[in-house]
């Protein structure tokens, strides 16, 4: 007749902590997923993606500090990596192309509000 062999392990014994809360060591803050300098687009509160730049990260909070540069005025916010999600070249090319266009307009639109001051002397000769 075949021996059953039953393994028997002995609960672990629960840990208890000896330190107070004070003297304990903070949890591992969790990796940072988006390096410094890198493009992100930044979910902003009216649903829209705007392009930035990394510039900081706080392990601790677990905040990024980005840049936002939007028509020459550059802004600076904390944000969550929720907020975030990596851009590609492609997107950064698109995004820079489009605000160069912007630009562009704007500065056509402002041209053509001049009254024209051409020189019309020879006109009369």
């Amino acid at each position: 007749m075949p021996t059953l062999h039953v393994s028997t392990k002995a609960p672990e014994p629960k840990r208890v902590s000896v330190l107070p809360d004070a003297m304990r060591l903070p949890k591992p803050a969790l990796e940072q997923r988006y390096p410094i300098f890198s493009s992100v687009f930044v979910k902003r509160s009216n649903g829209e993606e705007t392009l930035a730049n990394v510039k900081e990260y706080d392990a601790v909070q677990q905040i990024y500090t980005v840049e936002i540069n939007k028509l020459g005025s550059i802004k600076l916010e904390k944000c969550d990596e929720e907020s975030l999600r990596a851009a590609n070249a492609l997107e950064v090319l698109m995004d820079t192309g489009r605000a160069a266009f912007d630009t562009a307009r704007a500065a056509l639109a402002r041209v053509a509000l001049l009254p024209f001051r051409g020189d019309d002397s020879d006109l009369h000769a």
